[in-house]
């Protein structure tokens, strides 16, 4: 794809839409979900952000992937929403946290299946059986904001390129998803490293992985009172900013992007069925 391509796509997106997020406080959607030391992972994605994009783009039954896990929180919500999970976490601590974590989804109730395996989220063919080809329905993800990304994210140089990093990520769930999965990738504004998350970083990823941007939306971090956006959980003050939508003005802090992707799959990218037939 040139860079003319790249550019073309990442600009033509046909949806836009606001999700209400943060009708109920951060803390309350992790209340009695997590085990002791998961508050320590500081980028942690909202339980409710998470539950929405599974709710919206999968089924009952269906295999929900994180390649970037962290403790597990779109594992938890896949698990609670009877939805099997696996996970990719390149931190041996929140590994271990993200196991913890599952566990205690099922003994909350929670009838999905779910593991995480530790790894190197640029390399998934090297972390993850090569029997899930072809089962992922939907990849729910978010990169680490800033300077701790990923470790193998952040090139030889310590300088981060999201894009690039993410762009491996993504083409590495590619042999994985079905041929009518879906992948959501977040995106938190970071006022302290505006560089590393610059706007187009996913979008560009997502077009260098051969993904097609069907709907970009906003996931707003505040309940909603009389037309105006309340917060719900604190914000830091010197994360003011407006948002990139006219209208919608609130703490960088506040929204995330939500980025949705889908993926016409080469015949050689598509799982055979049991008798060696490619659909």
């Amino acid at each position: 794809m040139t860079d003319t391509q790249r550019r073309s796509s990442c600009m033509s997106v046909p949806q836009r839409s606001v999700w209400l997020l943060g009708q109920r406080p951060v803390t309350a959607q992790r209340r009695g979900k997590y085990v002791h030391g998961s508050a320590a992972h500081p980028q942690r994605m909202w339980p409710d952000l998470a539950a929405a994009a599974i709710i919206r783009y999968s089924q009952p039954g269906d295999l929900v992937l994180d390649p970037l896990a962290g403790v597990g929180t779109t594992l938890i919500e896949a698990v609670a929403a009877g939805r099997d999970t696996i996970g990719v976490e390149y931190e041996p601590d929140w590994v271990r946290l993200a196991q913890a974590n599952l566990h205690r989804a099922n003994r909350a109730g929670g009838t999905g299946q779910g593991t995480v395996l530790a790894g190197d989220a640029t390399h998934l063919p090297d972390v993850l059986p090569s029997a899930l080809r072809g089962r992922v329905a939907l990849v729910v993800t978010s990169p680490p904001h800033g300077r701790p990304l990923q470790g193998r994210v952040a090139n030889r140089s310590r300088r981060v390129d999201l894009a690039a990093g993410m762009t491996a990520v993504l083409t590495g769930c590619l042999p994985l998803l079905r041929p009518d999965a879906t992948v959501v990738v977040t995106l938190r504004c970071h006022p302290n490293h505006p560089a590393v998350e610059a706007p187009d970083a996913i979008p560009a990823a997502g077009a260098g992985a051969g993904l097609t941007l069907i709907e970009h939306t906003i996931g707003v971090l505040a309940d909603a009172h009389d037309g105006r956006f309340v917060p719900t959980s604190p914000a830091s003050p010197s994360a003011t900013a407006a948002l990139r939508w006219d209208g919608f003005p609130s703490h960088t802090s506040a929204y995330e992007d939500i980025y949705v992707f889908r993926h016409q799959p080469s015949a050689d990218l598509v799982a055979p069925d049991q008798h060696g037939v490619r659909p």
